[in-house]
């Protein structure tokens, strides 16, 4: 269980399924992403659509969430090794409706040649999506790209 006292005595804000507002920007954030394998943090893409429905669609400035929304880096492999886009697509409506200035997540990693790292907007929003992982699948513990860094002016 996490217990935010734990996070703050460190000077670190934790965010789970809620919005809060840190030096003038409204931040949404939840850790969890949709049932794959046995890990923590995931819950069925049915009760997940309920979490999104607290993003704000009012001045909610950037969402943070363990993982993407469907069709935004987000391709990998299922567990019959074929490829799939596998993010969560109620996630992806709901971005498209808050249109937030920022959705920043993990989670997906790349994968050999395929890149999920990195950032990509879509024609129909204004949202700039920012897979922040660092790592490969298959080569833990070694850096295969530097994140993302933004200025919010």
């Amino acid at each position: 269980m996490v217990i935010p006292e734990d996070f703050s005595s460190y000077g670190i804000t934790y965010i789970e399924n809620e919005t809060i507002e840190l030096n003038g920007l409204r931040i949404f954030g939840s850790p969890l992403t949709p049932t794959f394998g046995n890990w923590s943090w995931n819950k069925s893409r049915e009760k997940l659509e309920r979490i999104w429905r607290k993003i704000i669609e009012e001045d909610t400035d950037i969402v943070i969430t363990h993982g993407p929304g469907k069709g935004v880096l987000d391709l990998s492999l299922d567990r019959a090794g074929r490829l799939e886009y596998c993010g969560d697509k109620a996630l992806l409506n709901r971005i498209k409706e808050v249109n937030p200035k920022l959705h920043l997540f993990g989670h997906i990693h790349n994968y050999r040649d395929i890149i999920n790292a990195g950032t990509r907007t879509l024609p129909d929003g204004d949202t700039i999506y920012s897979n922040g992982s660092m790592m490969a699948d298959g080569m833990f513990g070694i850096k295969t790209s530097n994140g993302n860094i933004f200025e919010l002016l």
